[in-house]
């Protein structure tokens, strides 16, 4: 049995997607978790916010959330939607 590069590629791929994503629409109040290791340490962030934009598919797609602080200050933040380290809820 012959292995090609290109079906090697696309098994690679699909053992890194995620599976059990919540159902996400344009509009939702999205909680993401970060995960991330410093020196000697994992510490745990929050990024609470809207949903305003949903970009590419497969591994490479992309989920844009806007978060508003007090004074009416708004950030936009781009997180991969298969990054190992991020996980998402609906709030």
């Amino acid at each position: 049995m012959k292995i090609y590069p290109h079906n090697l590629v696309r098994k690679v791929i699909e053992g890194q997607l995620k599976l059990n994503i919540a159902t996400i629409q344009l509009g939702d109040t999205i909680r993401v978790k970060l995960k991330f290791q410093e020196i000697g340490n994992r510490r745990t962030q929050f990024y609470v916010g809207t949903l305003q934009a949903k970009n590419g598919t497969g591994r490479n797609s992309t989920r844009t959330i806007q978060s508003e602080f007090g004074g009416g200050i708004k950030t936009e933040r781009t997180f991969y939607l298969h990054a190992p380290s991020i996980e998402y809820s609906v709030i």
